[in-house]
């Protein structure tokens, strides 16, 4: 799908289109301070619908981690489905992926990796489920973004953004 069949807005743009930490990128563009809310988090047994054709790693069960990106009021801004490789990342990293409510966007700061994020796909899609943790009407669009970072030439973190349209004001 091409960006500009996604009618969105400068905003809209930069968020699809930067390999920039999202959660960094949206406490600066709304002034908000993200934590995270952890929904679930355990070792896969079903693979997201976006990330399916994106999880190449056939030997490794990955971690599925599902949050929601909210600000001091408990208002959400991201959702996100993340494949977390235990075994390409260090013991502290972790650590704070099961023992805070930090965003892996500052973990990855906090603990200066080098890393290299790849965006995989993009679009619009409706999801009841998703929708209901982002407070959203079950047949609400919003855009969906999935990136894979990459730390020392293995696979990290394969993750699925969710973001609501029009609370985000990302369309023209």
């Amino acid at each position: 799908m091409e960006i500009n069949q996604l009618h969105l807005n400068k905003i809209g743009n930069l968020i699809v289109q930067t390999t920039a930490s999202i959660t960094k990128l949206i406490e600066i563009l709304y002034n908000v301070q993200l934590k995270v809310e952890l929904i679930n988090q355990q070792e896969m047994i079903h693979c997201p619908k976006l990330l399916k054709k994106h999880h190449k790693e056939k030997f490794e069960k990955p971690i599925l981690r599902e949050i929601c990106l909210v600000d001091t009021h408990f208002s959400p801004f991201i959702y996100a489905e993340t494949l977390f490789y235990k075994d390409n990342a260090s013991f502290d990293i972790i650590h704070d992926l099961y023992h805070t409510n930090t965003p892996i966007g500052k973990i990855i700061e906090k603990h200066k990796l080098e890393f290299y994020r790849e965006i995989l796909d993009f679009g619009v899609v409706q999801d009841s489920n998703i929708a209901s943790h982002l407070g959203l009407n079950d047949d609400d669009s919003m855009i969906y973004k999935v990136c894979n970072t990459i730390h020392q030439g293995k696979n990290l973190f394969l993750i699925c953004e969710y973001f609501p349209i029009d609370r985000l004001n990302l369309s023209k």
